[in-house]
């Protein structure tokens, strides 16, 4: 009796946690919006609030004047930019915001038994030479690499809006036709 009543505790704890993930990964909400300046006074989109420009923009970072037009681009791109829009880091994971605090807790948990090697870490780096060459090195490999990652992204990010156009372009000539 008292391992079937664990169970439904624990059946009812989980489907409470999982009601909660459902609520807190959010809901995101996209407008149409016209007349924003520094686009040409096209149609663009704004996701929560934030306006995106490349879900929209066309030739010259020109928005569209037409809404359909806009319409059709932003279902066109939206999976597209919101990946590497997600990959620069500039959207966030809901999901991760929410599975992060955990994984803070055990991180603050096992810091005290990190602290001696970083007091120790600490300490080399700010009386040998050599050590804080070495770490300095290392840190500025992983800015660079991160720099390159975000370039090489923006490039790539770039080539999508440049084919999606020329695509949109043959689409049209063959409809005029």
């Amino acid at each position: 009796m008292n391992k079937i009543r664990c169970l439904i505790n624990l059946s009812r704890t989980f489907l409470i946690l999982l009601i909660f993930m459902f609520f807190i990964c959010g809901c995101v909400n996209y407008k149409y919006l016209y007349g924003v300046k520094s686009y040409g006074d096209g149609y663009v989109v704004s996701r929560n609030n934030t306006v995106i420009a490349e879900y929209t923009i066309g030739i010259d970072n020109k928005a569209p004047q037409d809404l359909d037009l806009a319409k059709e681009r932003f279902q066109r791109r939206r999976g597209k930019v919101e990946y590497y829009y997600r990959e620069m880091d500039i959207f966030y994971r809901p999901l991760s915001s929410f599975l992060s605090y955990p994984r803070a807790i055990f991180g603050a948990f096992c810091g005290v038994f990190k602290l001696p090697f970083i007091i120790v870490s600490d300490y080399r780096y700010e009386h040998n030479p050599k050590y804080r060459k070495i770490i300095d090195d290392r840190d500025a490999a992983e800015i660079k690499k991160e720099r390159d990652k975000r370039e090489s992204l923006e490039d790539e990010f770039s080539a999508f809006i440049k084919r999606d156009l020329n695509i949109e372009e043959e689409l049209n000539v063959k409809s005029n036709k």
